[in-house]
Order: C-alpha cells, then sequence, then structure tokens
C-alpha cells in the first residue's frame, strides 16, 4: 500500500506534462519551481508569496526573453500572442471556427487529389494493358499469315513446277562435232616437268 502511491504520482506527473491542456494546479506547481529556480528561492517560500508578483515577474522575463532574441520565428510569435491577447473571446471563437473549417477544406481537397491520382493511375494501367493485349493480337495475326504462306500446301500451290517454261532447242538445231586437236611442243627443250612424260605418253 505504501509503495502505491509514488507510483501514481509519477503516472499522474507524465500525464500532466504530456498533456495540451494540463491542470491548474500542475500549471501553478510549475510556475512555483520557475521562480524558485530563476530567483533562488526555497520553494516553501514561493509559495507564500503573492501569486500576483510571481506572475508578472514570470510573464515580464518571457517577454523580455524573446524581444531580446535574434530568431525572427521567437519575435513573431509575440506580436501573434499579443495580438491574441487583445482580442476577445468572442474574437477568438471565430478565428478558431475559420480555422476549423479551412483545416476540413484542405483535408478534402487532399483527399480529393489523392482520389483523382489513383484514377488516373488505374486509368493508365488499363491504358497500357490494352495496348499491350492489341500487340498481341497484330503480332498473333502476322504469326499465322507468315506460318500459312510459309507451309507447303501454300508454296505449292502458288509455285506450279510443271508449269514453267522449259528452254527446248529448236527442231532445225544440229550440234557441230567438236574437233579437239592438241599438240604439245618443244617439251624435249624442256624436259621432264615431275613426271609429265609418263602420264602423258609424250616425250
Amino acid at each position: 500500500m505504501a509503495t502505491e502511491w509514488p507510483q501514481a504520482l509519477r503516472i499522474i506527473a507524465f500525464k500532466e506534462a504530456l498533456s495540451k491542456t494540463p491542470s491548474a494546479e500542475f500549471s501553478l506547481r510549475k510556475l512555483f519551481r520557475w521562480y524558485s529556480v530563476k530567483y533562488c528561492t526555497p520553494l516553501h517560500v514561493v509559495e507564500t508569496l503573492p501569486l500576483f508578483d510571481i506572475l508578472r515577474h514570470h510573464y515580464e522575463d518571457t517577454a523580455v526573453a524573446m524581444v531580446d532574441s535574434e530568431d525572427q520565428e521567437m519575435q513573431m510569435k509575440l506580436q501573434e500572442e499579443l495580438l491574441n491577447l487583445c482580442k476577445s473571446e468572442a474574437e477568438l471563437a471565430q478565428e478558431k471556427l475559420e480555422k476549423d473549417k479551412e483545416e476540413v477544406s484542405e483535408r478534402k481537397l487532399l483527399g480529393d487529389m489523392e482520389k483523382h491520382n489513383k484514377s488516373g493511375a488505374d486509368a493508365a494501367k488499363a491504358k497500357k494493358r490494352r495496348e499491350i493485349d492489341a500487340k498481341i493480337q497484330r503480332d498473333r495475326k502476322v504469326a499465322e499469315q507468315v506460318e500459312k504462306l510459309l507451309g507447303k500446301d501454300a508454296l505449292g500451290s502458288r509455285v506450279d513446277i510443271g508449269a514453267m517454261p522449259k528452254n527446248n532447242a529448236p527442231e532445225d538445231f544440229e550440234p557441230e562435232p567438236e574437233d579437239i586437236n592438241m599438240s604439245f611442243t618443244g617439251l624435249d627443250e624442256i624436259g621432264d616437268i615431275d613426271g609429265l612424260s609418263s602420264l602423258t605418253g609424250l616425250k
């Protein structure tokens, strides 16, 4: 039982620290700790000081630090915070409503763009698929035509060997007798070349 409350305090501390809207008690204790560290004052003494004085020092210290900073974003944030502090609750509520509407419109626009991009991608894929199918059909038809053209029956029907013209000689054509008379001279002078005389019978 004695070990349960420290764990409970740790859980509460983490929840408060992580919360965007912490409780007033948590924020007050945080303020006291800041004052104690900033002005070297014991915490139990800080708790006895007027809250007005503590808050005034806190706001002034924060504002001066933001103004003295060279960070342009920090100074812009200070000016926006000052403007918001000067606005009424009705003006703040109206601005919050308009901001919520803008966020809803932006989310809707992003959703529409995502649907459009998806539909466009699907249409492109379908078009590519149709082009591929059409090409396959064309290639198939060309292959069938080539197969018919190169087929045996197709060649036979297109090329009739029996109908091809023949180069016949005329009827009055008489071939002349061949007269081959070869004589070799000067063999005695050049002698027997590689045994030619034994093959030809000539010397």
